[in-house]
């Protein structure tokens, strides 16, 4: 009896001693990756992320979020048309951070990294530092610098053992997507702007991506850093949005629009002014399309946008056409344009689709142009004189 008193009161003076510890030693600093799932708003369809940093020894227990924007900074709109848009970032109390987050019934994955106490408060360091109003403004990008690469990056900035999570991802094999399906994927529930993003994507999205590209998006740098990370809170438990696992496929649709509207055009063809009219809003429409392509490429920092091959189905030398059919003593030469314009749809279509050269995924597009302009084609050849019966040649007017 008096030796299970003893062991009794050794546990308790044992359990008293390591409490009496852990009050006076501070825990370990730690960081902690949140991911926010996507959210029904544009903006919010990519999720979030933010880095929680603790370190009670500095008095630190903050949230550090690389996301914030404003609509109402003057230039917004401006900003965002030209790729200028600014960003910056701050840090929260957490209750304030995860907040909004939370009355929206977004899901939340924490996960504690396996950094060590020198790591973290480098990490401070750095965070502290970039939050200062001369540092904290920066130019958004979609894919290449986000609130997901910021993070990402400055985690890796910590990190010097080729072991780790940094030198992992890049020498990792992505998913086998590309940024344009990554970005489809993920708005395809909004088939206007899924459409838009498609068009107006040029060729440096196609590009399959390593692991280390894919964490611009929040819940693959969280799968990333699965093996490197203890998981405080199973992923996406509370999400109300289900999220697409594969791009959507949008070419039988537009083969389908374009086939309808060639039919509407030959239709109209069997008259002249019907024949004019449909082939100037084609052609007006094509090249209004072009000469937005071109605008993104040259005048803006838009550089997802860049050497874009939907030009060669949507050509802003379609105006050249659309003044010919202005001037009757032209329009008769007009089917030399609509052949020219048929004739590189096609031979784009080949080159970019069925051989892969400077490859592209334009395919919806193309499937959309080809009909079109085919369709315009046979409108402009009924333009042409005909012989009366009397070998006078008629215009039509």
């Amino acid at each position: 009896m008096s030796k299970l008193i003893g062991c009794v009161t050794l546990c308790f003076i044992a359990l008293h001693s390591a409490s009496t510890y852990a009050e006076q030693t501070p825990p370990a600093p730690t960081a902690i990756l949140i991911t926010i799932g996507p959210g029904d708003a544009p903006w919010e369809k990519y999720g979030h992320n933010m880095l929680w940093l603790r370190d009670a020894s500095r008095g630190i227990d903050l949230c550090y979020n690389w996301g914030l924007f404003d609509f109402e900074q003057p230039g917004f709109v401006k900003n965002f048309v030209q790729g200028r848009m600014k960003y910056w970032m701050d840090a929260f109390p957490p209750g304030q951070a995860l907040g909004a987050y939370t009355e929206q019934k977004r899901a939340v994955r924490l996960q504690l990294l396996r950094l060590t106490p020198a790591q973290v408060g480098k990490l401070i360091d750095l965070c502290e530092e970039n939050r200062k109003p001369q540092n904290a403004e920066y130019l958004y990008d979609y894919f290449k610098d986000n609130c997901s690469t910021r993070v990402r990056d400055v985690i890796a900035s910590v990190q010097n053992d080729p072991n780790e999570f940094a030198h992992a991802l890049r020498h990792a094999t992505g998913s086998g997507q590309t940024y344009r399906q990554h970005a489809l994927r993920l708005m395809q529930d909004d088939a206007p702007l899924s459409l838009g993003i498609d068009f107006t994507l040029g060729r440096m999205c196609d590009v399959p991506l390593n692991k280390w590209d894919e964490a611009f998006l929040p819940a693959y740098l969280a799968d990333a850093f699965a093996p490197f990370a203890d998981e405080l809170v199973k992923p996406w438990t509370a999400s109300h949005v289900n999220v697409p696992t594969a791009a959507p496929v949008w070419w039988p649709h537009g083969l389908l629009i374009g086939v309808v509207s060639a039919g509407v055009i030959i239709f109209l063809a069997r008259w002249k002014r019907g024949a004019i009219i449909a082939i100037t809003i084609v052609w007006g429409l094509s090249a209004f399309a072009g000469l937005f392509l071109i605008g993104m490429w040259t005048l803006t920092d838009h550089r997802a946008a860049y050497a874009n091959q939907h030009l060669l189905q949507f050509s802003p030398l379609l105006c050249v056409g659309l003044v010919m059919l202005c001037r009757k003593s032209w329009r008769e030469k007009v089917w030399y344009v609509a052949v020219i314009t048929i004739a590189i749809s096609v031979l784009a279509a080949v080159l970019f689709g069925v051989i892969g050269v400077l490859n592209q995924s334009n395919a919806t597009f193309t499937a959309l142009a080809i009909p079109l302009h085919a369709g315009a084609g046979i409108a402009a050849f009924r333009l042409r004189p005909r012989l009366t019966q009397s070998g006078v040649s008629d215009h039509g007017d």
